[in-house]
């Protein structure tokens, strides 16, 4: 193949290793700190290892014979990545001290199927902090990401083909696996960057989404090619190459012809069209780009509607919460209440601490309630966690009402270590709340970031514990300036690398009076009821992902109505499961009720479970799609925005679910 003349240069952190010198990129003379084989033993062929001495477990990654250079370049990288997001920890370096054979200790993920769990999961964390420090994965593929479900950890691993990215450097393109080699490898452009990373991220997103693994099943290195260009098309390839003056192999001369692109929807079948939307297609088709300067950066991912979306909503008759996943079976319940030992003298079943709710795989989620003052004494928050914490019979720091709550720390980091979701939920039925101004707002969220989530204060109430987001439980008021409040400490969160997690509590009525601003104008993931809030979540939502939860009263005396018996609930959740796409699990109020209530939270746990199955699927659809300036007669049907739609009269506008407009939605989906 010939060498290409064409300079390329990253469209993004193009002149890190420039700017932080050689101390950090060169790696010829790194002196490796050997630490003691002796310590640790494998224990399975697949190098599952453990540490004799802690015993504790973790990876053994035994390296092939090569040069030492290779060896101490993939030491340094993961030297300079320690501590980053999703990146694989570094535990120790060892060496046989008869064959000299050196062995990497890396910490231990219990590893699933990343098809199994197809979440909306991302390595986006991982790859934007290593591009950002210079560095180019160049392996990036579904068995170098390790997901543990269990304990929410993800895990980008394998730097052996790591390197530091230079400017108008050219680069071995004997890179990457070959399903997941980029263009630029496969025609022999070696001045690439970080965006061959994202192409392999492109590979495996559609593996997910289309359910086909490989996606581009190439024979060889020649064969992968074709295979891409058969799905994108050679126009673009032509164009690519000529663009930055690429010889190509002149074996490809009978191997290519001339394809045309095949539109993403040609892909979609019966059985994987519960995994597609429409943001899911755009973004894979900004990531699958011959050309590699018109990829996404992986911080451009992040952006991305398909990822935006990260908060679930739930409402129930009483109030309502919201939290995040992706599986049908979720159960989260508010904590901090003690809403059984209101109305109840047995003081055995009064609420506990957080530590004993998570003691089982019952309940997933736990919103901390409630933060139900803004502004105190000092200008400072307030805390009232019932009989657990609160500003009387808890010590304040000096000058607020904020209680010290800190011997929560272990409760917390106890659930959390068991892959529970520990939010903190403002407002609550009594709260004196309310933002007055879009600086406010924000100063607020510093506040708040501060005092419980990713900062740092003096004054953290429960001390070094770091909650994983906030539920917005706003009952009374307006809903103004709250959007600025999430879109504040969402950015704090990306610019610390942790993921957090917002939740909100409308009330069942569309759209709800006191948040309705704040719903449309930040992401949500889920809703209730299963009519006007479900249209909310396919169509109003700026995630058109939304998951919708049934929030329920966990016993007859959590809410004044709408309590019904297990049996009835778990028919109510099957069916709601089978019947709508943006179903997403249960809420319970609370914690409390629902233990005293013969563990109702476990009985509804095991029903979702039972239920098996992928929930909803869509049925086939025969209604046209709509046509912007078309005219339709009384009675005609057009399918849109994930609707079927009949006109009343005669309609020529966009269908919309306005009660005195042209249509009305069906009782049936098609796929969105």
């Amino acid at each position: 193949m010939g060498r290409s003349p064409a300079k390329s240069v990253a469209r993004v952190y193009a002149d890190v290793n420039g700017r932080l010198g050689p101390s950090w990129h060169e790696y010829d003379n790194l002196q490796v700190q050997w630490g003691s084989q002796d310590h640790y033993e494998i224990v399975r062929k697949v190098f599952e290892g453990v540490n004799i001495m802690s015993e504790e477990k973790c990876i053994i990654k035994v390296l092939k014979p090569v040069k030492k250079k290779k060896i101490k370049r993939e030491i340094k990288i993961l030297q300079n990545l320690a501590g980053g997001p999703n990146i694989v920890a570094l535990l120790d370096v060892v060496r046989d001290p008869a064959s000299k054979i050196p062995s990497l200790i890396t910490e231990y993920v219990h590893n699933l199927d990343f098809k199994v769990l197809y979440p909306r999961f991302t390595d986006m964390d991982a790859l934007d902090f290593c591009h950002s420090k210079g560095i180019m994965h160049r392996d990036v593929k579904p068995h170098n990401v390790m997901i543990d479900h269990e304990h929410r950890k993800l895990r980008l691993i394998d730097w052996g083909l790591a390197e530091f990215y230079h400017p108008k450097t050219e680069y071995n393109v004997r890179v990457a696996s070959r399903y997941f080699k980029g263009p630029e490898l496969l025609v022999d452009f070696q001045e690439y960057d970080y965006s061959l990373d994202m192409w392999s991220y492109g590979c495996m997103f559609a593996s997910m989404i289309f359910r086909k693994e490989p996606f581009f099943h190439g024979h060889d290195n020649y064969d992968q090619l074709v295979k891409i260009t058969k799905v994108l098309g050679t126009d673009d390839l032509y164009a690519y190459i000529e663009k930055y003056n690429i010889r190509l192999d002149s074996q490809y001369d009978e191997l290519l012809g001339r394809y045309p692109r095949k539109p993403w929807t040609r892909f979609i079948t019966s059985e994987n069209q519960r995994y597609i939307s429409n943001e899911a297609i755009d973004f894979l088709d900004k990531l699958l780009r011959y050309d590699h300067q018109e990829r996404l950066t992986a911080r451009e991912a992040q952006g991305q509607p398909y990822f935006v979306g990260t908060t679930m909503l739930l409402c129930n008759y009483k109030r309502s919460h919201l939290h995040v996943s992706r599986l049908l079976t979720i159960v989260s319940s508010y904590w901090g209440q003690n809403s059984y030992g209101v109305g109840h003298s047995d003081i055995a079943n009064h609420q506990k601490r957080l530590s004993y709710y998570c003691e089982d795989n019952s309940i997933d989620v736990f919103p901390i309630a409630f933060l139900n003052v803004f502004f105190g004494p000092g200008n400072v928050p307030s805390l009232n966690l019932a009989n657990t914490c609160n500003p009387t019979d808890n010590a304040t720091f000096p000058g607020t009402a904020l209680p010290i709550c800190s011997f929560l720390a272990s409760d917390i980091s106890a659930c959390q270590s068991k892959g529970k979701l520990i939010t903190l939920s403002l407002g609550g039925a009594t709260g004196a709340v309310g933002l007055s101004s879009d600086s406010q707002a924000s100063a607020f969220a510093d506040l708040i970031w501060n005092l419980f989530l990713g900062g740092k204060s003096s004054t953290r109430p429960f001390g070094t514990a770091i909650l994983d987001g906030i539920d917005l439980d706003i009952e009374g008021g307006t809903s103004n300036y709250y959007a600025t409040f999430v879109d504040r400490i969402r950015s704090l969160g990306q610019a610390s690398g942790r993921k957090y997690y917002f939740t909100a509590a409308p009330q069942c009525v569309y759209p709800d009076a006191a948040l309705g601003a704040v719903l449309n104008a930040a992401v949500f993931d889920a809703s209730w009821n299963f009519g006007l809030w479900d249209y909310w979540a396919r169509s109003v939502s700026r995630s058109k992902t939304t998951k919708v939860y049934i929030g329920a009263p966990a016993s007859s005396s959590a809410a004044g109505g709408g309590y019904v018996d297990i049996s009835t609930l778990s028919r109510i959740a099957t069916q709601m499961r089978k019947s709508f796409p943006s179903f997403g699990g249960v809420m319970l109020w609370d914690a409390s009720q629902a233990y005293a209530n013969n563990r109702y939270d476990r009985a509804i746990k095991n029903a979702l479970v039972a239920a098996g199955g992928i929930g909803f699927t869509y049925p086939a659809c025969s209604a046209p799609a709509y046509a912007s300036g078309n005219g339709y007669s009384a009675g005609s049907q057009v399918s849109y925005g994930g609707y079927i739609w009949q006109a009343k009269w005669y309609a020529s506008g966009q269908p919309s679910n306005t009660p005195n407009g042209e249509w009305s939605a069906g009782t049936y989906w098609v796929t969105p």
